[in-house]
């Protein structure tokens, strides 16, 4: 269902449209897109494909999707950009952004320490010069998507 003037879920009608970086990868209940205004590389954000404002919206198999999901993403960013761990944070209090939304956030093993811990959002919002390039996200996204999908390489 998509709501009319949801931001996201009229992002999610288009998907197919937008660049890579904003389709990442897709389960049935859930679309990652790359950060768009971010300096790390790897950022991205799980969208409910329901229009929900919490966990309780959603159904049951969307929540035990999005464990599986936050592990293979997990996995694929270890693997592309070479992550620690990952941070997996919801608030959706955006007034823009009130859909249910996760960000899925690498962890480098050399990250500084005045961005560990919830100051990673120090490094989302940044200005458009040092943000993560559409092109180098696009890229990002065809090199996560080639290994969360080895079967459509062959």
């Amino acid at each position: 269902m998509t709501v009319r003037g949801c931001v996201i879920c009229e992002k999610l009608a288009v998907l197919g449209t937008l660049p890579a970086s904003e389709n990442v990868w897709g389960t049935e209940h859930w679309a990652v897109v790359h950060a768009f205004d971010t300096a790390l590389e790897g950022w991205l954000v799980l969208l409910s494909r329901t229009h929900a404002l919490s966990y309780a919206d959603l159904s049951d198999d969307a929540v035990q999707e999005l464990g599986l999901v936050q592990k293979r993403l997990t996995d694929a960013l270890r693997m592309v950009v070479g992550a620690q761990k990952t941070y997996a944070v919801t608030f959706a209090e955006h007034g823009d952004y009130p859909h249910l939304h996760v960000h899925v956030i690498p962890r480098m093993p050399d990250q500084a320490p005045e961005f560990k811990g919830p100051n990673i959002f120090k490094l989302l919002g940044v200005p458009a010069d040092q943000a993560v390039s559409q092109e180098r996200r696009n890229e990002l996204a065809q090199q996560l998507n080639n290994h969360l999908n080895p079967k459509e390489q062959q």
